[in-house]
């Protein structure tokens, strides 16, 4: 089934990937919990984040049980919550966030138990107010979310949907007709980690997505190393999403956000960098 799309608002991801795609670059999307470890501070890594080069960013919502997160993610997420961070202080964050940044992209992680209990409607509402333009929900499969997934769509929200090496051929038709924006793609089964360990059949899960949308593909979990975006962009991904690895940065950072997450200052201002003999801009990867 596919649910055509209502566009009420600028397609802050389509034209991302455009430019991204016309200069033959590949996409760096970094991922922290909002709310860690503090709210202002929260801000602070966000803002260095981009200003640090950026593509786009995937912003996690603090749950009690985030079963699909490895231990250095769950531990932000149980430390946010215990100081009393709620999904409205998180979307204050976001609108912060998009108050001086009106062109990256926007999406948003979490899981179906803060959707339910906030109410669909206005959980999608909230997230369009504040100019978010993606949600993957971890939790929610295509067959059980399709009510959700449609009213995601219809609030101008591209719902980011997740591909595994195990998504049979069948599933991804129905995950398909409903996928905007990009897709994220697992690289292996379990949990998010440092631990750099990617499925064998991750080359032709690629190829079957490519020959069956045209939406970009941004591959996570587990890419913590210049050398795994670099195996996820030789397999022909379009991005990659960068979880505990950034979150681990932040722990040890201590407030220091700027020399941590400056993708320039890292990596030598000035100097262009390649991916597989692809030509970056230096604030990318």
């Amino acid at each position: 089934m596919r649910v055509s799309q209502v566009t009420t608002k600028k397609d802050r991801i389509a034209e991302r990937f455009g430019v991204l795609a016309r200069a033959q670059q590949r996409a760096f999307v970094p991922f922290t919990v909002l709310g860690y470890p503090s709210i202002d501070k929260s801000i602070d890594i966000i803002q260095a984040m981009i200003d640090g080069g950026a593509d786009a960013l995937e912003l996690g919502l603090a749950f009690s049980d985030p079963m699909a997160d490895g231990p250095i993610i769950e531990e932000a997420a149980r430390q946010t919550l215990e100081k009393g961070c709620t999904v409205s202080d998180a979307l204050a964050i976001i609108e912060r966030i998009r108050e001086k940044n009106s062109d990256v992209p926007i999406t948003v992680m979490t899981y179906y138990n803060p959707v339910l209990a906030r109410g669909v409607d206005k959980f999608l509402s909230d997230l369009q107010k504040a100019g978010v333009d993606g949600l993957t929900i971890v939790d929610l499969p295509v067959e059980e979310g399709s009510d959700v997934y449609s009213a995601t769509i219809r609030y101008g929200i591209a719902p980011i949907m997740l591909v595994s090496p195990l998504t049979t051929k069948e599933r991804l038709t129905s995950i398909l007709g409903y996928a905007r924006g990009y897709i994220y793609m697992i690289s292996r089964v379990g949990i998010t980690g440092l631990e750099d360990r990617f499925e064998e059949t991750l080359s032709a899960t690629v190829a079957q997505l490519k020959s069956a949308s045209e939406l970009p593909i941004c591959v996570g979990f587990g890419i913590s190393e210049l050398s795994h975006a670099n195996k996820m962009i030789a397999l022909g991904a379009d991005g990659v999403i960068v979880g505990s690895k950034v979150v681990s940065l932040i722990e040890k950072a201590a407030g220091s956000t700027e020399e941590v997450f400056d993708i320039r200052k890292r990596n030598g201002e000035g100097h262009s960098r390649t991916v597989n003999g692809v030509p970056k801009r230096r604030n990318g990867i």
